[in-house]
């Protein structure tokens, strides 16, 4: 199984891992917090809210480290506020897990995406990130339904617990990916070159 295939099951089991607990979690945050479905709902626009705080960081954090090991380390972040997410009993905490959420979300979807970059010859360029945006499409639908599914039969704690374990498979995939060396190039710590695209394009459109 080579870099590219590994990449294209992590991104797709990355997506269902990321979409299994938006359909659920309004609904269960509204029940278990007393709140309204509507202020719950607001969920998706903290987590927006912290991709654009953590834009201008992205393209350094990119440049600097190495890509693999900042998506594979901002992943295990994501994973580990699921875990928060399991134990949710504060309203400060609604705001504070999904803002977190949506800063390594970034990280993670830009490194991603750079990966895509430096494992796909530069001819198959087009069509490997054709593929790599199906994938992330079909990962979004896949755990939109299969979260709904299992909170539908089950409970929240199980959603959670699924995503958490396929979360744990993809970054399995994200390890055994080579990705080789690339020297950075020396950008600014703060920086808005291709902030849009890394920041909230990548989140929406991909």
């Amino acid at each position: 199984m080579n870099s590219f295939v590994r990449l294209s099951l992590a991104i797709f089991l990355v997506f269902i891992s990321q979409y299994m607990l938006f359909p659920v979690l309004p609904v269960v945050l509204a029940d278990e917090l007393e709140i309204s479905i509507a202020s719950a709902g607001k969920i998706s626009l903290i987590l927006t809210a912290g991709m654009i705080l953590g834009g201008p960081f992205y393209n350094y954090l990119i440049d600097t480290y190495k890509r693999k090991r900042l998506c594979v380390l901002s992943f295990s972040v994501i994973l580990l506020i699921f875990v928060g997410y399991y134990f949710l009993n504060k309203p400060v905490e609604l705001f504070v897990l999904p803002l977190l959420q949506g800063v390594f979300l970034g990280i993670l979807i830009s490194s991603l995406l750079t990966i895509g970059i430096d494992i796909i010859p530069s001819e198959k360029r087009d069509s490997g990130n054709l593929v790599l945006g199906w994938m992330s499409r079909l990962g979004m639908i896949s755990g939109v339904a299969l979260g709904s599914l299992i909170y539908l039969n089950y409970s929240f704690q199980t959603v959670v617990v699924v995503a958490i374990g396929i979360g744990i498979i993809a970054l399995l995939f994200l390890t055994s990916i080579r990705v080789s060396f690339r020297a950075p190039i020396g950008v600014s710590i703060l920086s808005l070159d291709r902030f849009f695209f890394q920041a909230v394009g990548s989140y929406l459109l991909i």
